[in-house]
């Protein structure tokens, strides 16, 4: 180490500080530690800190490492802190508190509706609770979803409405390896959905919207109009409003998974990618204007007012305000000549976003975008220089391909934990889309800002729709390709932590070549193999039955090993849906990848299904039982499609252990089967209520 080296830490204090107060937040989430321990922990650190100043300086030099420890405390439970504010189940004013059955909500819709099939999704916020003799000022989110056939005259931004429809707790389908819908809506502190038809609410006459919340809408709305006018096809318009503004409501699903299995989905999804690209093009056209090229508080004024104004037009999602507020930070750098330490930035941005929403820690974008960034400063260097180039175009084409693998490296042990995936072609699929989508993006910004230019504007728009034709054509034409894909990749949480310590001791030992860090990695890869051997032999003797939660299709997966047997066979585009969203989160969560046809002590007859010692009977239409003497015992008395049968007349020829009622029944057969199973004293379990129903077979 050179003899005046500045420590990293000292070079990026926020690394310090971030630490911290990620600890805090983790910690409040799975201790649900209560407000008045909080405030103590708060109250006593804050104390000993600011008695500390009060002592000599060389008490203070003495004990200046205590002190720090103690600053440091007090940054952890100020996330402890952070995290329980967050949850705005714990204020007094939230809605959940006071609102009971019989009572009107005063609901304001805070964003532009979704029509979709006849059906109007948006979110509102709660106002008050109008009781019998008082109104009770109230706050909170909830998601209301509008049976309509007026979509004309349907609420829009601003509106109030009043409702006395009874909010329904927002639930998962409970299917195992699936997208948890719930806590997703939870770290938006939206608990609750409403569903309405057209006369269970009032609209009311008075309107209160936010100005910069309304102009932002109009100026989303309008380069909508923009694009649709000059884009006409689904799959080309779809990308079109991704790719500028985050819009994906009318993105083709088959596109979206051909992205995906690329490894370019960050191409659609808004990211810093997007932002930097539009942060370099600002600057780029405001040196060469001479008047505000002499201005560097002009400049930096419009520079982060763009970036903003972008960053609120896209959703303000966490990858887009990581890097907002990154690149406010190099352009208040870039105000005051200072050039701070890339790490340190990163950490700062991740600091002030935590502050703002701890639950941006939970987010996948923010996860990935992070990691990405951290994988190109650290990696991208090292990598580029190993092949030394001559020529301009060479010299540029390994620049991009070692930012690609360098930010592959730290992302993919996060892609295998969520998306079970691997896109084997990332390279090919990068070095033609990112150049391809970089150029379409800027020609998107021409044609918004042209649009009055009927000759400019008409070229543009063909040139761009031609260019996405292009874009989409030739993924399409690499996810289609053999192997260009791993999929039904087995990861869970301990194997990724296990992966990433392993990745970072091999970073080491190549910067430092160190013995220690080659004993660290090497200890690493055995850890991570064991974990990879251990899953393996778990998921070889596993049998399981697996009674989906899907009300348009009743689905059942017989698992035994990796091998699994399902009762459906699944064609067209709904069946797509369950597959990408049911099924195949569910197979890789049990590491079940291969269908057979024929399984291990599986025999199937008609209606009825075994599976080792487990018996089926499946029940979906109308079947008259002849009673017997004695009732044929069986496990499961599974019931679907609403089957106009009576299950007294059912229990004289067979006696289930266990009555499933599946996704697809109605719930007015639901309570009366319900009752008869009370009567007869059988076990019942209702899927649509409790979500998925998992048989371990011993």
């Amino acid at each position: 180490m050179y003899p005046y080296a500045i420590p990293f830490w000292k070079e990026a204090p926020f690394v310090r500080l971030l630490v911290p107060l990620i600890v805090g937040i983790c910690l409040q989430k799975y201790l649900h530690l209560n407000f008045f321990f909080i405030v103590s922990c708060i109250f006593l650190d804050l104390i000993v800190v600011l008695a500390y100043n009060l002592f000599s300086i060389s008490f203070q030099y003495k004990w200046r490492k205590i002190h720090a420890a103690f600053i440091l405390l007090l940054v952890f439970f100020l996330g402890i802190f952070l995290k329980y504010n967050n949850n705005l189940s714990n204020n007094n004013y939230w809605y959940g508190n006071h609102f009971s059955e019989g009572e009107a909500m005063l609901l304001r819709i805070d964003e532009p509706i979704v029509l979709k099939s006849a059906i109007v999704k948006t979110t509102a916020s709660v106002k008050a609770i109008v009781k019998q003799k008082s109104i009770i000022r109230c706050d909170g989110k909830i998601i209301i979803y509008i049976r309509t056939k007026k979509a004309e005259s349907v609420v829009k931004y601003g509106d109030f409405i009043l409702t006395y429809k009874l909010p329904r707790k927002i639930r998962n389908a409970g299917n195992p390896g699936s997208f948890d819908y719930q806590q997703y809506q939870s770290d938006q502190q939206i608990y609750d959905q409403l569903y309405l038809n057209d006369n269970d609410y009032l609209q009311l006459n008075f309107i209160n919207k936010s100005k910069l919340i309304g102009f932002i809408i109009y100026l989303k709305n309008h380069t909508i109009s923009i694009l649709k006018k000059y884009i006409h096809h689904p799959s080309e318009l779809g990308i079109a409003e991704a790719l500028l503004i985050g819009y994906k409501n009318d993105l083709d699903n088959e596109i979206v998974r051909a992205y995906s299995k690329t490894g370019v989905v960050h191409i659609i999804a808004i990211s810093g990618l997007h932002l930097g690209l539009i942060y370099f093009l600002l600057i780029w056209v405001l040196d060469r204007i001479p008047i505000i090229k002499k201005s560097k508080s002009i400049k930096c004024t419009i520079v982060i007012l763009s970036l903003w104004m972008f960053s609120l037009i896209t959703g303000s999602s966490a990858s887009v305000l990581r890097s907002a507020v990154m690149f406010t930070c190099m352009a208040f750098g870039k105000l005051l000549n200072k050039e701070s330490s890339i790490y340190n930035s990163l950490c700062a941005s991740a600091f002030i976003l935590l502050v703002y929403n701890p639950n941006f820690l939970w987010d996948v974008g923010f996860q990935l975008s992070y990691m990405a960034i951290i994988g190109i400063v650290l990696l991208q260097k090292p990598i580029q220089h190993m092949i030394s180039t001559n020529g301009f175009v060479q010299r540029k084409l390994w620049e991009m391909t070692s930012i690609t693998l360098a930010a592959q490296i730290f992302t993919f042990p996060i892609c295998l934990f969520y998306f079970h995936q691997f896109p084997v072609l990332f390279l090919i699929s990068n070095l033609v889309s990112v150049p391809l989508s970089t150029m379409i993006l800027f020609m998107e910004i021409v044609l918004i800002s042209f649009s009055g230019v009927p000759v400019l504007s008409d070229f543009v728009g063909l040139l761009t729709v031609q260019s996405i034709k292009l874009l989409n054509g030739y993924i399409s034409f690499i996810s289609n390709l053999p192997y260009s894909n791993i999929d039904h990749i087995y990861s869970d949480f301990m194997s990724t932590v296990i992966l990433y310590a392993f990745l970072i001791t091999v970073i080491l030992l190549c910067f430092r070549k160190n013995k220690f860090y080659l004993k660290l990695s090497l200890i690493g890869l055995s850890i991570f193999c064991c974990c990879v051997t251990i899953a393996a032999i778990r998921i070889n003797f596993q049998k399981k039955i697996i009674f989906y939660n899907y009300s348009k299709k009743n689905v059942i997966d017989f698992i035994n090993g990796n091998n699994y047997y399902s009762n459906e066979k699944f064609n067209g585009s709904d069946n797509n849906n369950i597959y990408g969203s049911v099924l195949l989160p569910a197979r890789n969560y049990y590491g079940s990848s291969t269908e057979s046809i024929h399984l291990n002590e599986f025999y199937r007859k008609d209606n009825i299904f075994q599976f080792y010692n487990k018996i089926i009977l499946v029940l979906d239409t109308f079947v008259k039982y002849e009673p017997i003497t004695k009732p044929v015992q069986i496990d499961f008395l599974y019931i679907s499609n609403s089957p106009r049968i009576e299950l007294s007349a059912i229990l004289h020829t067979v006696r289930p252990k266990v009555v499933l009622f599946a996704a697809s029944n109605k719930i007015s057969f639901l309570k009366k089967w319900k009752q008869d199973c009370d009567k007869y004293r059988l076990c019942y379990f209702s899927i649509k209520e409790r979500g998925a129903y998992v048989c371990e077979i011993d």
